[in-house]
């Protein structure tokens, strides 16, 4: 019995829970219900994604991932380490792996400095990998960390370009992309847009892909981080803000602070998985959109937000300051067999044909004055209003006209 198998005997016999996230099919098999319940809480959609045309068919049978916690087993893999080559890779900013091949020819990634658990990572393939970490604690976060670097590798693989940008279809069925540093307002126009019958792709970072003569835009299955004062402008009353989040239900540290404390500072900030959103903010999620239009947010001290048309000479200066090449956070392509990051020439290159192919603006705005109710309405192209739903709020007059 090799290594791999010796791991994955754990949970061979375990009811595959399938996951799903744009083109990337995986079968996890757990024996940690906690953790399961977290993970597909973190892929929770409400339709499939918006692109036009059909993907390419799944491999069969999908790979996958198999999820245990056992000291003894975890030591037993790194037991394999003696002798052979170690080599090291940077997952995220300081998050190291002790890597090499065991005697029988398993990829091992064994967390080093920076981690914040003992657990290590099994291939032998880089298709289906085994994941078994001293405690179940904090399994469920490590869990969704990989699925989501094998989403990441699986469209990085297609040639998509990562962007600090969220996204969201509107009401109408087109796609938004919105592009801007921290505190532009990224976060909370997406779920914005999806409280307002719309749908949200992604808050934070995203992945936008050329596809034939569309672009799409790959969301990441991960937590929507929301201050305590975003979340009571948005209407969520603090006995929702108190309840346990899945994330600290399934194992992972909890803030310092209680669930009674968060909800009274209203700088804290919340991570809520897709299924949360949905639940207790009422924005779901899709994977991807078309993109049919890209906003870049700019935060700024105004009255009275500015919406104006930016040139493709204009626009591709404003889309490269938010492209991460190289990610601060990705460090590299730590589940690939090559784990040298991605180049940044060729793919810098799509901006260009970014800004040629699809309309770009640029909206200035103080986000914690004008992320409303009508925020869909003011994202959307000018002349097309979208219909919503009324909820409570200060309504915020339409933007100065569009264009120069």
């Amino acid at each position: 019995m090799t290594l791999f198998e010796r791991v994955t005997a754990r949970t061979a016999g375990r009811h595959a829970v399938h996951l799903e996230w744009f083109r990337t099919r995986l079968r996890l098999f757990s024996d940690l219900p906690d953790a399961t319940d977290y993970l597909v809480a973190q892929h929770h959609v409400v339709g499939p994604p918006v692109p036009a045309g059909d993907p390419p068919p799944p491999r069969a049978p999908a790979p996958a991932l198999h999820l245990t916690a056992d000291a003894r087993l975890l030591d037993v893999v790194r037991g394999t380490a003696s002798g052979q080559r170690i080599t090291g890779r940077e997952s995220f900013t300081g998050w190291w792996y002790d890597c090499w091949r065991a005697g029988d020819g398993v990829f091992v990634l064994s967390s080093g400095r920076g981690h914040e658990s003992e657990h290590a990572l099994l291939t032998t393939d880089f298709r289906s990998w085994a994941l078994v970490g001293a405690h179940p604690g904090p399994l469920p976060g490590t869990a969704a960390r990989t699925i989501r670097e094998l989403v990441r590798e699986d469209l990085l693989a297609e040639g998509a370009l990562m962007m600090h940008a969220s996204a969201a279809v509107l009401p109408d069925g087109r796609g938004l992309v919105m592009v801007g540093g921290s505190g532009a307002g990224k976060t909370s126009a997406a779920v914005r847009v999806a409280r307002a019958r719309g749908r949200c792709v992604a808050t934070d970072r995203l992945l936008l892909l050329p596809d034939g003569a569309d672009w799409i835009a790959v969301g990441l299955p991960m937590s929507t981080r929301l201050g305590v004062g975003a979340l009571r402008a948005l209407g969520v009353t603090d006995d929702l803000l108190r309840r346990p989040l899945i994330r600290h239900r399934a194992g992972a540290p909890s803030p310092a602070s209680s669930a009674g404390a968060r909800s009274a500072d209203p700088r804290a900030k919340l991570s809520l998985s897709n299924e949360e959103v949905f639940d207790v903010i009422g924005g779901g999620f899709v994977s991807a959109t078309r993109v049919d239009r890209v906003v870049v947010l700019r935060a700024c001290a105004t009255a009275m937000p500015r919406l104006s048309t930016l040139t493709p000479a204009e626009a591709v200066p404003a889309l490269r300051e938010e492209a991460l090449l190289p990610d601060p956070a990705y460090r590299s392509r730590w589940l690939a067999h090559d784990p040298r990051p991605e180049p940044a020439t060729w793919t810098l290159g799509h901006l260009s044909a970014l800004a040629a192919d699809v309309p770009v603006a640029e909206l200035r705005w103080d986000p914690h004055l004008h992320c409303d109710e009508q925020t869909h309405n003011r994202l959307a192209p000018r002349g097309r209003r979208t219909t919503a739903r009324t909820e409570p709020g200060t309504p915020c007059a339409a933007p100065a006209g569009e264009g120069r």
